[in-house]
């Protein structure tokens, strides 16, 4: 069940990548994927699926991936936080935090120094998530949905620390107590998916608005003048291989500067859609109408 959601998670934040290019999706879809990967590592089954006969590599796979998915939190975290602009000086220390991270795990494999190697993995793991939280503190006032993500990364914070504290003995065995890590990464996972896809609505409704003030003229929502003649282009293109006549009407208001100037242009605003109402419904649902100019209208 667990890998099952993580992996639609997965799946969903790839699509959205590959849909609007964000790196947000990306970089979350890879830190699903790392903890996918170090779970299985962790509890044996990839030793006993992938590399039964390679137990060196199971010394030190798992540990590499408990810092590579640290690393991966660590980057969706600038990412979604765009810390680089909002706190520069604090990105460039975390930046050295992953640095440091990768070369000392490096040179424990590279030495086979297993025990300091293991010493490094799980405290960089759990400093990780502590960091990752204390970006979202930070962050509070200055992005959207911080708190949402502080939520999601203290999550799992609390699930790390509780099945490091079971395995240690620090607190009496259970179930949930050992597996407490995966169930707070499961609500993690589930919290940061509702987040972006709230910011994915976010960012669908304001590029819809956008192009629909790019087409349309926001006081009558009629067409506007470019869109007007896009469509007019396809209509003339369209009747003429049809042979079928067509007809435009170009008109404007009398006097309309003199309605401004006399009583402002707040009532030359409902002049304007007061005669648009007219013309509508005057016309054919087929004819297309539209705002042109200033007070000019055409109807095809």
């Amino acid at each position: 069940i667990l890998y099952g959601i993580l992996l639609t998670l997965l799946g969903y934040n790839l699509i959205l990548h590959r849909s609007l290019k964000q790196a947000n999706f990306v970089f979350y879809a890879i830190y699903i994927g790392s903890f996918i990967v170090l779970n299985t590592g962790y509890n044996g089954y990839l030793f006993a699926w992938v590399h039964p006969s390679y137990p060196l590599l199971q010394n030190y796979f798992t540990l590499n991936i408990m810092v590579l998915h640290s690393v991966l939190g660590l980057v969706f975290s600038l990412s979604f936080l765009d810390v680089k602009h909002h706190r520069p000086k604090c990105f460039k220390l975390v930046l050295l935090y992953i640095g440091l991270g990768i070369l000392s795990i490096l040179v424990a494999t590279v030495l086979q120094w297993h025990l300091l190697a293991a010493l490094i993995a799980f405290s960089y793991l759990s400093l990780s998530t502590v960091v990752m939280v204390a970006l979202g503190l930070l962050h509070l006032s200055l992005v959207a949905k911080a708190q949402h993500f502080v939520l999601a990364v203290s999550a799992s914070m609390l699930g790390l620390f509780t099945t490091a504290a079971t395995s240690a003995g620090l607190i009496p065995f259970t179930y949930v107590g050992y597996h407490a890590a995966e169930f707070g990464v499961l609500l993690e996972a589930m919290v940061l998916a509702y987040i972006l896809s709230v910011a994915l609505k976010v960012k669908e409704s304001a590029r819809l608005k956008a192009e629909y003030l790019a087409a349309y003229d926001p006081l009558t929502n009629l067409l506007n003048r470019r869109s007007f003649f896009s469509l007019a282009s396809q209509k003339i293109a369209q009747h003429k291989a049809e042979g079928v006549p067509l007809s435009l009407v170009v008109m404007d208001l009398d006097h309309f500067k003199k309605v401004n100037d006399t009583y402002g242009h707040p009532v030359g605003d409902k002049v304007l859609v007061r005669v648009t109402e007219t013309v509508r419904n005057t016309i054919r649902g087929s004819d297309v109408f539209a705002r042109t100019g200033g007070e000019e209208f055409s109807i095809l």
